[in-house]
Protein backbone atom coordinates (compact mmCIF):
# COMPACT_ATOMS: atom_id res chain seq x y z
CA UNK A 1 0.00 0.00 0.00
CA UNK A 2 2.74 2.46 1.15
CA UNK A 3 4.15 2.25 -3.43
CA UNK A 4 1.05 2.77 -4.30
CA UNK A 5 0.39 6.09 -1.73
CA UNK A 6 3.73 7.24 -3.24
CA UNK A 7 1.94 6.97 -6.90
CA UNK A 8 -0.60 8.77 -5.81
CA UNK A 9 1.25 11.87 -4.28
CA UNK A 10 2.96 11.69 -7.43
CA UNK A 11 -0.18 12.19 -9.56
CA UNK A 12 -1.36 15.13 -6.82
CA UNK A 13 1.94 16.70 -7.29
CA UNK A 14 1.29 16.47 -11.57
CA UNK A 15 4.72 14.09 -11.48
CA UNK A 16 2.84 10.94 -12.49
CA UNK A 17 3.94 8.69 -15.35
CA UNK A 18 1.60 7.00 -17.55
CA UNK A 19 2.67 3.56 -15.53
CA UNK A 20 1.78 5.36 -12.45
CA UNK A 21 -1.77 6.35 -13.69
CA UNK A 22 -2.28 2.88 -14.93
CA UNK A 23 -1.09 1.46 -11.99
CA UNK A 24 -3.85 3.87 -10.03
CA UNK A 25 -6.58 3.25 -12.30
CA UNK A 26 -5.81 -0.86 -11.91
CA UNK A 27 -6.04 -0.22 -8.40
CA UNK A 28 -9.59 1.37 -8.32
CA UNK A 29 -11.04 -0.73 -10.93
CA UNK A 30 -9.89 -4.15 -9.05
CA UNK A 31 -11.35 -3.26 -5.39
CA UNK A 32 -14.87 -3.82 -5.96
CA UNK A 33 -15.52 -1.96 -2.53
CA UNK A 34 -14.00 1.41 -4.05
CA UNK A 35 -15.66 0.60 -7.72
CA UNK A 36 -19.10 0.43 -6.55
CA UNK A 37 -18.50 3.43 -3.86
CA UNK A 38 -17.01 5.51 -6.23
CA UNK A 39 -19.89 4.58 -9.40
CA UNK A 40 -22.37 4.86 -6.84
CA UNK A 41 -21.55 9.09 -6.10
CA UNK A 42 -20.77 9.35 -10.01
CA UNK A 43 -24.06 8.17 -11.08
CA UNK A 44 -26.21 10.02 -9.18
CA UNK A 45 -23.94 13.56 -9.36
CA UNK A 46 -24.76 16.10 -12.24
CA UNK A 47 -22.68 14.97 -15.54
CA UNK A 48 -20.28 17.81 -16.11
CA UNK A 49 -16.63 16.33 -15.80
CA UNK A 50 -13.65 18.84 -14.95
CA UNK A 51 -10.93 19.82 -12.57
CA UNK A 52 -13.66 21.50 -10.24
CA UNK A 53 -15.56 18.82 -8.73
CA UNK A 54 -19.36 20.23 -7.60
CA UNK A 55 -19.57 20.32 -3.77
CA UNK A 56 -22.45 18.13 -3.64
CA UNK A 57 -20.50 15.22 -4.96
CA UNK A 58 -17.54 16.33 -2.48
CA UNK A 59 -20.14 16.60 0.27
CA UNK A 60 -21.70 12.87 -1.30
CA UNK A 61 -18.28 11.21 -1.81
CA UNK A 62 -16.88 12.75 1.72
CA UNK A 63 -20.11 11.17 3.76
CA UNK A 64 -19.38 7.50 1.92
CA UNK A 65 -15.84 7.50 3.09
CA UNK A 66 -17.13 8.14 6.87
CA UNK A 67 -19.63 5.94 6.36
CA UNK A 68 -17.14 3.07 5.79
CA UNK A 69 -15.12 4.14 8.57
CA UNK A 70 -17.83 3.97 10.70
CA UNK A 71 -19.19 0.31 8.79
CA UNK A 72 -15.59 -0.79 9.49
CA UNK A 73 -15.09 0.32 13.09
CA UNK A 74 -18.33 -1.33 14.25
CA UNK A 75 -18.13 -4.50 12.40
CA UNK A 76 -14.09 -5.13 12.70
CA UNK A 77 -14.00 -6.24 9.15
CA UNK A 78 -10.68 -4.71 8.38
CA UNK A 79 -11.39 -2.52 5.39
CA UNK A 80 -8.39 0.05 6.88
CA UNK A 81 -7.20 1.43 3.65
CA UNK A 82 -10.29 3.86 3.39
CA UNK A 83 -9.43 5.39 6.73
CA UNK A 84 -5.70 5.65 5.88
CA UNK A 85 -6.70 6.90 2.58
CA UNK A 86 -8.39 9.36 4.42
CA UNK A 87 -5.83 10.57 6.83
CA UNK A 88 -3.16 10.57 3.87
CA UNK A 89 -5.05 13.41 1.65
CA UNK A 90 -7.69 16.16 1.35
CA UNK A 91 -10.91 14.67 0.40
CA UNK A 92 -11.36 17.19 -2.12
CA UNK A 93 -7.79 16.39 -3.51
CA UNK A 94 -8.88 12.58 -3.47
CA UNK A 95 -11.99 13.49 -5.36
CA UNK A 96 -10.70 15.62 -7.90
CA UNK A 97 -7.93 12.60 -8.38
CA UNK A 98 -10.55 9.79 -8.60
CA UNK A 99 -12.43 11.86 -11.40
CA UNK A 100 -9.38 12.22 -13.18
CA UNK A 101 -8.44 8.95 -13.47
CA UNK A 102 -11.69 6.76 -13.60
CA UNK A 103 -13.47 5.44 -16.32
CA UNK A 104 -17.08 7.20 -16.04
CA UNK A 105 -19.81 5.29 -17.74
CA UNK A 106 -23.13 7.06 -18.43
CA UNK A 107 -26.71 6.05 -20.03
CA UNK A 108 -28.93 8.43 -21.63
CA UNK A 109 -31.21 5.87 -20.65
CA UNK A 110 -30.55 5.54 -17.17
CA UNK A 111 -28.99 8.64 -16.02
CA UNK A 112 -30.38 12.10 -16.90
CA UNK A 113 -27.20 14.17 -18.67
CA UNK A 114 -27.16 17.89 -19.23
CA UNK A 115 -27.16 18.59 -22.83
CA UNK A 116 -24.35 19.34 -24.24
CA UNK A 117 -22.42 16.72 -21.50
CA UNK A 118 -18.75 18.21 -21.36
CA UNK A 119 -15.72 16.42 -20.76
CA UNK A 120 -12.10 18.33 -20.12
CA UNK A 121 -8.78 17.21 -19.01
CA UNK A 122 -5.61 19.32 -17.58
CA UNK A 123 -2.09 19.17 -18.01
CA UNK A 124 -0.66 15.37 -18.32
CA UNK A 125 -3.87 13.80 -17.91
CA UNK A 126 -6.32 11.80 -19.72
CA UNK A 127 -9.64 10.18 -19.53
CA UNK A 128 -11.91 7.25 -20.30
CA UNK A 129 -15.38 7.61 -20.92
CA UNK A 130 -18.34 6.14 -22.08
CA UNK A 131 -21.27 8.63 -23.81
CA UNK A 132 -24.90 8.07 -23.53
CA UNK A 133 -24.89 6.43 -26.90
CA UNK A 134 -22.28 3.94 -25.75
CA UNK A 135 -19.69 5.34 -27.97
CA UNK A 136 -16.17 4.89 -25.67
CA UNK A 137 -14.09 8.04 -25.88
CA UNK A 138 -10.47 8.48 -24.35
CA UNK A 139 -9.86 12.31 -24.48
CA UNK A 140 -5.78 13.38 -24.54
CA UNK A 141 -4.02 15.83 -21.94
CA UNK A 142 -5.38 19.33 -22.40
CA UNK A 143 -8.38 18.18 -24.52
CA UNK A 144 -12.08 18.96 -24.00
CA UNK A 145 -15.25 17.10 -25.71
CA UNK A 146 -18.60 18.47 -25.80
CA UNK A 147 -21.46 15.35 -26.92
CA UNK A 148 -24.79 16.53 -27.72
CA UNK A 149 -27.62 14.84 -29.02
CA UNK A 150 -30.37 15.69 -30.96
CA UNK A 151 -33.47 14.13 -30.40
CA UNK A 152 -35.39 15.33 -33.34
CA UNK A 153 -33.02 14.31 -35.96
CA UNK A 154 -31.01 11.51 -33.82
CA UNK A 155 -28.27 12.34 -34.46
CA UNK A 156 -25.00 12.29 -31.86
CA UNK A 157 -22.45 14.85 -31.86
CA UNK A 158 -19.56 15.94 -30.45
CA UNK A 159 -17.54 19.16 -30.35
CA UNK A 160 -14.04 18.47 -29.94
CA UNK A 161 -10.67 20.73 -29.01
CA UNK A 162 -7.59 19.13 -28.84
CA UNK A 163 -7.44 14.94 -29.18
CA UNK A 164 -9.53 12.07 -28.62
CA UNK A 165 -10.07 8.70 -29.52
CA UNK A 166 -13.33 7.16 -30.32
CA UNK A 167 -15.22 4.09 -30.79
CA UNK A 168 -18.18 4.77 -31.91
CA UNK A 169 -21.15 2.75 -30.73
CA UNK A 170 -22.87 1.24 -33.98
CA UNK A 171 -26.38 2.56 -34.92
CA UNK A 172 -26.55 3.04 -39.10
CA UNK A 173 -30.18 5.06 -38.56
CA UNK A 174 -28.18 8.12 -36.66
CA UNK A 175 -24.75 9.84 -37.65
CA UNK A 176 -22.14 10.29 -35.18
CA UNK A 177 -20.27 13.66 -36.20
CA UNK A 178 -17.32 15.29 -34.67
CA UNK A 179 -16.92 19.08 -35.47
CA UNK A 180 -13.73 20.68 -35.24
CA UNK A 181 -13.13 24.44 -36.40
CA UNK A 182 -14.05 24.14 -40.14
CA UNK A 183 -14.25 20.30 -40.75
CA UNK A 184 -16.49 17.58 -39.55
CA UNK A 185 -15.76 13.86 -39.47
CA UNK A 186 -19.17 11.75 -39.77
CA UNK A 187 -19.57 8.07 -38.70
CA UNK A 188 -21.70 5.44 -38.27
CA UNK A 189 -19.81 3.16 -36.19
CA UNK A 190 -15.91 2.89 -36.02
CA UNK A 191 -12.56 3.54 -34.43
CA UNK A 192 -10.77 7.05 -34.92
CA UNK A 193 -7.98 9.44 -33.75
CA UNK A 194 -9.00 13.35 -34.18
CA UNK A 195 -6.17 15.56 -33.29
CA UNK A 196 -7.06 19.36 -33.29
CA UNK A 197 -5.39 21.79 -30.70
CA UNK A 198 -5.74 25.40 -30.98
CA UNK A 199 -2.32 26.02 -31.34
CA UNK A 200 -1.31 23.30 -33.90
CA UNK A 201 -1.08 23.89 -37.43
CA UNK A 202 -2.98 21.08 -38.63
CA UNK A 203 -6.15 19.23 -37.80
CA UNK A 204 -5.77 15.61 -38.42
CA UNK A 205 -7.71 12.27 -38.21
CA UNK A 206 -6.26 8.78 -38.12
CA UNK A 207 -8.77 6.05 -38.95
CA UNK A 208 -8.29 2.87 -37.15
CA UNK A 209 -11.15 0.55 -38.88
CA UNK A 210 -14.24 0.93 -41.10
CA UNK A 211 -14.91 4.05 -43.09
CA UNK A 212 -15.47 7.79 -42.13
CA UNK A 213 -16.26 10.99 -43.90
CA UNK A 214 -14.26 13.80 -43.37
CA UNK A 215 -15.55 17.47 -44.64
CA UNK A 216 -15.46 21.24 -44.56
CA UNK A 217 -17.46 23.68 -46.74
CA UNK A 218 -16.37 22.27 -49.97
CA UNK A 219 -14.36 19.32 -49.71
CA UNK A 220 -15.23 15.75 -49.05
CA UNK A 221 -13.47 12.53 -48.30
CA UNK A 222 -13.96 9.47 -47.81
CA UNK A 223 -11.45 7.13 -45.46
CA UNK A 224 -10.59 3.52 -45.09
CA UNK A 225 -8.62 2.33 -42.49
CA UNK A 226 -4.99 2.83 -42.16
CA UNK A 227 -5.08 6.14 -43.44
CA UNK A 228 -4.24 9.73 -42.23
CA UNK A 229 -6.34 13.09 -43.40
CA UNK A 230 -5.14 15.98 -42.69
CA UNK A 231 -6.02 19.52 -42.21
CA UNK A 232 -4.42 22.84 -43.43
CA UNK A 233 -6.22 25.70 -41.07
CA UNK A 234 -4.00 28.53 -43.00
CA UNK A 235 -4.59 27.02 -46.31
CA UNK A 236 -7.74 25.32 -45.81
CA UNK A 237 -6.49 21.91 -47.63
CA UNK A 238 -6.47 18.54 -47.19
CA UNK A 239 -3.92 16.02 -47.43
CA UNK A 240 -3.98 12.35 -47.24
CA UNK A 241 -1.52 9.39 -46.77
CA UNK A 242 -1.63 5.74 -45.61
CA UNK A 243 -0.24 4.98 -42.47
CA UNK A 244 -0.13 2.47 -39.91
CA UNK A 245 -3.19 3.84 -37.62
CA UNK A 246 -1.87 2.33 -33.96
CA UNK A 247 1.23 4.11 -34.13
CA UNK A 248 -0.66 7.10 -33.49
CA UNK A 249 -2.85 5.55 -30.63
CA UNK A 250 0.19 5.12 -28.41
CA UNK A 251 -0.67 8.13 -26.41
CA UNK A 252 -3.30 6.45 -24.86
CA UNK A 253 -1.56 3.97 -22.81
CA UNK A 254 1.20 6.85 -21.82
CA UNK A 255 3.61 6.38 -24.32
CA UNK A 256 4.85 9.02 -27.57
CA UNK A 257 5.36 7.68 -31.04
CA UNK A 258 5.68 10.08 -34.11
CA UNK A 259 6.00 9.54 -37.02
CA UNK A 260 8.00 12.48 -39.55
CA UNK A 261 7.26 15.17 -36.89
CA UNK A 262 8.38 18.41 -36.99
CA UNK A 263 10.62 18.96 -33.51
CA UNK A 264 9.03 22.21 -32.85
CA UNK A 265 5.16 20.11 -33.05
CA UNK A 266 6.96 17.57 -31.01
CA UNK A 267 7.99 20.03 -28.09
CA UNK A 268 4.29 21.52 -28.18
CA UNK A 269 3.40 18.06 -26.95
CA UNK A 270 6.02 17.42 -24.50
CA UNK A 271 4.81 21.11 -22.92
CA UNK A 272 0.88 19.60 -23.00
CA UNK A 273 1.96 16.62 -21.04
CA UNK A 274 4.46 17.90 -18.16
CA UNK A 275 3.41 21.55 -17.74
CA UNK A 276 6.84 23.34 -18.88
CA UNK A 277 7.65 25.77 -21.39
CA UNK A 278 10.18 24.42 -23.98
CA UNK A 279 11.98 27.25 -26.60
CA UNK A 280 14.13 26.32 -29.20
CA UNK A 281 17.08 28.43 -29.20
CA UNK A 282 18.16 27.29 -32.57
CA UNK A 283 15.80 28.25 -35.50
CA UNK A 284 17.51 24.82 -37.78
CA UNK A 285 15.71 22.72 -35.07
CA UNK A 286 12.80 23.79 -35.91
CA UNK A 287 12.11 21.92 -38.72
CA UNK A 288 13.86 18.90 -37.73
CA UNK A 289 11.88 15.64 -37.98
CA UNK A 290 11.75 12.86 -35.98
CA UNK A 291 10.21 9.11 -36.13
CA UNK A 292 10.15 6.97 -33.68
CA UNK A 293 9.26 6.09 -30.06
CA UNK A 294 10.30 8.16 -27.29
CA UNK A 295 9.36 5.33 -24.66
CA UNK A 296 6.99 5.96 -21.18
CA UNK A 297 9.80 7.82 -19.50
CA UNK A 298 9.63 11.51 -17.90
CA UNK A 299 10.64 14.68 -19.66
CA UNK A 300 14.90 14.53 -19.14
CA UNK A 301 14.53 10.73 -20.50
CA UNK A 302 12.68 11.96 -23.86
CA UNK A 303 14.34 15.04 -24.53
CA UNK A 304 17.82 13.13 -24.38
CA UNK A 305 16.36 11.16 -26.86
CA UNK A 306 14.99 13.78 -28.90
CA UNK A 307 18.28 16.07 -28.83
CA UNK A 308 20.43 12.61 -29.21
CA UNK A 309 18.55 12.32 -33.11
CA UNK A 310 18.83 16.06 -33.67
CA UNK A 311 22.80 16.43 -32.77
CA UNK A 312 21.50 19.10 -30.35
CA UNK A 313 21.14 19.78 -26.45
CA UNK A 314 18.90 20.77 -24.07
CA UNK A 315 19.04 22.24 -20.54
CA UNK A 316 16.33 22.42 -18.09
CA UNK A 317 15.60 25.39 -15.58
CA UNK A 318 13.62 24.61 -12.89
CA UNK A 319 10.38 22.70 -13.11
CA UNK A 320 8.80 24.80 -15.62
CA UNK A 321 11.31 26.08 -18.55
CA UNK A 322 13.51 23.70 -20.66
CA UNK A 323 15.87 25.06 -23.67
CA UNK A 324 17.11 23.20 -26.76
CA UNK A 325 19.97 24.17 -28.77
CA UNK A 326 23.29 23.46 -31.22
CA UNK A 327 26.24 23.38 -29.42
Amino acid sequence: MESMKKKIERYLNHEASGNDLLLIRRWFENDAALGEWFREGIERSDTRIDSEVDARLRARLAGAMVDEECADSESGSGIRWMSGFRNFFDIAAVVAMIVAISTVVFSRKDVPYQNPLVVSTGIGQRSAITLPDGTKVTVNSMSEIAYRFDDTSGTRGVNIKGEAYFDVARDPEHPFIVTCDDISVECRGTEFDVKAYDDDDKISVVLNDGEVLVSDAVTSIAMRADMMVSYEKRRREFTSQRVYAEDYNDWMNGKMRFNDERLEDIVKVLARNYNVRLCILSPELCDERFTGSVGDGNLCDRLRVLTAAAEASYRLEGDSVGYIYKE
